[in-house]
């Protein structure tokens, strides 16, 4: 593979949206490292995309234990000395399912535990991933992140449905402001 070719990380890319992000990246020849906590589902579905695109990798990768994301970054740097592009993509929706039965949780009593969930998850292993792969891109003076977050975390759609995946998406959109400010005079550009 030629040492120019860009390399792109993909977290929770094992299904839905983070394989299409892969597939799609991929097909605009780009080298991918997709990335899932569960080996099994994420060595499947890099090998279902490795039979049209051979510049797959899988890595293992839980975005909530600090050394899986240093180890990542290490793999990087060994071996390519670059990312170019990072999808934080690896989320969950921690909050109890609604029926008609279970309302949707208020605030008032939520569960502290699956507000952390939600937080560990959506937005401290973003925050870890930045903080890990933001040093390849200073040092290739280029990069890309996409920190995939939702509706329901703007200030301006706020309900009191679903506080955990609320709270954890609004604190990764936090993130993602501060991020692109001190980023703002190189070229690496957040969203």
């Amino acid at each position: 593979m030629p040492a120019k070719q860009k390399t792109a990380v993909v977290t929770g890319a094992n299904k839905g949206l983070g394989r299409e992000i892969c597939r799609q990246l991929l097909a605009d020849g780009f080298r991918v490292i997709l990335t899932a906590r569960d080996e099994s589902n994420g060595r499947a579905a890099s090998e279902r995309l490795a039979t049209d695109y051979p510049d797959i990798e899988f890595f293992a990768v839980d975005v909530t234990v600090q050394s899986d994301v240093d180890a990542l970054r290490h793999y990087l740097d060994d071996r390519y000395q670059r990312c170019d592009v990072l999808v934080n993509n690896a989320g969950i929706f921690p909050d109890p399912r609604h029926d008609l039965d279970n309302p949707w949780p208020s605030i008032l009593t939520a569960n502290i535990d699956t507000i952390r969930l939600g937080l560990e998850t959506n937005t401290y292993g973003a925050l870890r991933l930045c903080q890990a792969l933001i040093p390849l891109m200073q040092a290739n003076q280029y990069g890309r992140i996409v920190n995939m977050s939702s509706g329901m975390g703007q200030l301006s759609d706020m309900n009191g449905c679903c506080p955990g995946y609320r709270i954890s998406k609004t604190a990764l959109n936090v993130i993602t402001r501060v991020l692109a400010d001190e980023l703002q005079d190189t070229d690496i550009l957040i969203n």
